[in-house]
């Protein structure tokens, strides 16, 4: 789920995590 990943972003980029591209990472 995009808020599942969204928080595992947040703990390598907190507070900076607007969009997740799963096509970048």
């Amino acid at each position: 789920c995009s808020k599942c990943y969204s928080q595992k972003l947040a703990e390598f980029y907190p507070g900076e995590h607007v969009r997740v591209n799963l096509s970048e990472k």
